[in-house]
């Protein structure tokens, strides 16, 4: 067995924020600039995911304000970056919280939503969590006894832990 000592951890356990694992970063592929005090990681394509500043030697992740431009679309604020392309009607759906499809449509023709940009209107099968989400099931077999006396038998509507 080792001992180890660490002279540099900090130590927050009333801490009441997330933190952010660099390596993680790093293992997804993404690039971590640390210059003059602020941090910026960027896509392989040079795209700006999130920028940080560094507060007392913790780097505090900006607010999505714009700060740091997606290429090709510098006034774009950030939050705005995953709806600045077009995407799928499927991915729409799924964003809208399964939303029928032909809303998401209705959306797009009439124009009710900002940024609302769909590149194929193609649905490639059916929605599984939609299918799930519609399933049915019967909660008794079908088969009753017709001679009980008040009370003999009680059925309960349990709802478990969610």
């Amino acid at each position: 067995m080792r001992k180890l000592t660490y002279t540099r951890a900090i130590h927050t356990p009333t801490l009441g924020a997330n933190l952010i694992s660099v390596s993680a970063f790093d293992k997804v592929g993404l690039t971590i600039i640390f210059e003059g005090g602020r941090a910026v990681i960027k896509k392989k394509d040079g795209t700006a995911v999130l920028s940080a500043r560094c507060v007392r030697g913790m780097y505090v992740v900006d607010e999505a304000t714009g700060d740091v431009p997606c290429v090709g679309y510098p006034d774009t604020p950030l939050a705005m970056a995953s709806v600045s392309h077009p995407t799928t009607l499927e991915q729409w759906h799924r964003r809208l919280a399964h939303c029928s499809l032909l809303t998401i449509s209705e959306m797009v023709k009439l124009g009710l939503v900002d940024g609302l940009d769909v590149s194929d209107n193609e649905l490639r099968g059916k929605c599984e969590d939609c299918v799930v989400g519609q399933q049915t099931r019967q909660p008794f077999d079908g088969k009753t006894e017709t001679d009980l006396d008040p009370l003999e038998l009680v059925s309960f509507d349990l709802w478990g832990p969610s």
